[in-house]
């Protein structure tokens, strides 16, 4: 029996040595093999390669549609500044023809339709306004065609009338109001004089 506690003696010694080998052994660090270093070193490469290559990626893509987006602006600028820069030269030709018409009126009162010279500044008014009618508001080609109307109305009789050049001139001062509101030239006065001095 003794032999036995002896053997089991031992047995429980060198299970005790073996577990404390194996546990000094695992604490102790080992060397890594060459695939695994190999694979830590180029790992950190390429995911900064891959992350670099998504952000040009996406780079150029925010690129491609600033550069879109800028040209169609662009674009449609410059046909916004064409569109309003025919607009008024369409309102000054039209506005030129409306004086003329206005200051022709008011000297033919009480002379003879043919003396009064009021068929060209109001055939150069009708042409004027018709031929640019897309540029002109509707409001404002009403009041053109009003006017007309009133100033062919008073060469129709043998001598124009008073009031019907009266009513001439006063379509004429309503169709420049309607051109200043058209053309927004009051709030553009209010927006300068309220620009500070020296810019």
């Amino acid at each position: 029996m003794t032999d036995k506690t002896a053997d089991e003696q031992f047995e429980v010694c060198k299970a005790l040595l073996d577990s404390t080998r194996r546990e000094i052994l695992d604490a102790i660090p080992k060397e890594d093999s060459h695939a695994w270093k190999l694979v830590t070193l180029l790992l950190p490469i390429v995911f900064t390669s891959a992350l670099g290559v998504w952000a040009y990626i996406i780079q150029g893509n925010i690129n491609q549609r600033f550069e879109r987006e800028s040209n169609a602006l662009q674009a449609r600028l410059a046909l916004t500044q064409g569109y309003y820069g025919e607009r008024l030269r369409t309102y000054k030709d039209v506005h030129e023809r409306v004086i003329a018409l206005r200051d022709r009126a008011k000297i033919a009162a009480l002379q003879s339709a043919y003396d009064a010279g009021l068929d060209k500044p109001i055939g150069d008014l009708y042409h004027s306004y018709s031929a640019s009618s897309i540029f002109i508001s509707n409001d404002l080609l009403a009041a053109l065609t009003d006017l007309w109307n009133k100033a062919v109305g008073a060469t129709r009789a043998d001598t124009v009338q008073t009031n019907e050049t009266e009513a001439v001139a006063a379509a004429a001062e309503s169709i420049e109001i309607l051109m200043r509101k058209d053309l927004q030239v009051d709030q553009v006065d209010q927006a300068t004089a309220q620009r500070p001095q020296g810019l």
